[in-house]
């Protein structure tokens, strides 16, 4: 059985948290899924070129921060949860 995390582990947790919150706050809600989202979401390391041809560096960063900021904050979670588990 895995030993309970100390009062100071769980409050340096709660403020991560609420970095989290207020980042995907700004970054804003993921607009509808696009090619390019997907790959954002599933294997940004192969966005290529042509992925993002024609976006103005504005449009790539409001379709592409959201995702990504999702895609990281729910690898972070089920991170938290297999900590938690033991």
């Amino acid at each position: 059985m895995p030993e309970p995390l100390d009062a100071e582990v769980l409050l340096r947790r709660e403020h991560r948290t609420v970095l989290w919150q207020a980042i995907g706050e700004a970054a804003g809600p993921a607009g509808e899924e696009t090619p390019l989202t997907a790959k954002v979401r599933a294997a940004a390391w192969k966005i290529v070129d042509a992925d993002v041809a024609g976006l103005s560096a504005d449009e790539l960063y409001e379709a592409v921060l959201p995702v990504a900021f999702a895609a990281a904050d729910k690898k972070r979670r089920r991170a938290y949860e297999a900590i938690d588990a033991g």
